[in-house]
Order: C-alpha cells, then structure tokens, then sequence
C-alpha cells in the first residue's frame, strides 16, 4: 500500500505548474482585453466631454488663442487640449450650420449651429483585441450660437480624417 501511494504522488508531481502554463496565457489575454477596453471608453468619454466644453465656450465667443489660427481653429485645438486620452489620436472638425439637421458652411449668427465633431483612434495594447469601429471612436456636438457680436467670417476647419473613416457623422 505504501509503495502505491508514493507512486500516486510521483503521478501527480508538477501537475499544477502544467496546468498554470495552460490558464495563463488565457488570463493575461482576458486581462489585456479588459484594460484595452476601459481604456477605450475612457477615451470616448473624455472626447465627449471635451467637445461639449469646447462648443459650450465657442457658442459665446470664446475662442480661445491655442494656436488654431482662426477662430474655429482655435476652439479644434482647444479640443484636443482638453482631451486626458490615455491612448491614440484625435481629429476635429469645427464648423457651422444654418439648423442642426443642414449641413455645414452657413454664417456665423445668433440662432445657427455651431457644429464640433471629433474622432478618436484608440491603439490596442495587443493586436487582436476586437474593438468597435477598428477602435475609432467618434462624437458629435450641435450648440446654438448665443453671441454673434463681430461680423468676421468663420470658415470650417476640417483635420483629415482616419484612413478608412469619413466626416460623414458630421455633415
């Protein structure tokens, strides 16, 4: 009897460290993917909140001066200012429209839209984690025009977007 339960435990040496090798790797993949997620939705929430600010300020002429050149330019770079992305890149488009369902390319005036679209590409930590959209997160913003006290032109200001994405969520 004693020779058998030797033999069991001899059986039964490294058992646990062959099974560890074979979960692992299947945990640290489910890890990964959960930090790549949070770290995309916190993106996309700082991208919302960043353009809601920034339209809130542009509807009452506060442009800002963070190096856009225009006007418009200024509230799109004041956009990517206020983004905290944790990873990735973020595009702006800043415009105005007559309504908020016309397009874009109407006058400045009290009573039109002012119009901030952004888009955000979040990189994955590892590579075949499947985010949404390719990991392209977009947002939209409509805000009516409180204060049109100057008459100056303020032409749309457009950053190029993602290959494989278009401003089409934003006209």
């Amino acid at each position: 009897m004693a020779a058998i339960r030797i033999r069991r435990r001899g059986a039964d040496r490294g058992a646990a460290a062959v099974e560890f090798a074979l979960v692992t790797p299947l945990l640290l993949i489910m890890l990964f993917g959960i930090i790549d997620y949070g770290i995309w939705f916190a993106d996309s929430i700082s991208a919302r909140q960043a353009v809601r600010n920034v339209a809130r300020q542009g509807s009452v002429e506060q442009f800002g001066s963070c190096g856009g050149g225009t006007d418009l330019g200024n509230l799109a770079c004041t956009v990517k200012a206020q983004m905290n992305e944790i990873s990735g890149t973020t595009r702006v488009t800043v415009g105005v429209a007559q309504t908020p369902a016309a397009g874009l390319g109407a006058a400045w005036a009290q009573g039109a839209t002012l119009r901030i679209c952004a888009m955000t590409q979040h990189q994955a930590l590892l590579p075949f984690v499947p985010l949404p959209n390719s990991g392209v997160t977009t947002t939209r913003v409509d805000m009516p025009i409180e204060s049109a006290t100057s008459t100056a032109t303020r032409a749309t200001f457009q950053d190029p977007p993602f290959t494989g994405s278009t401003w089409s969520f934003c006209s």
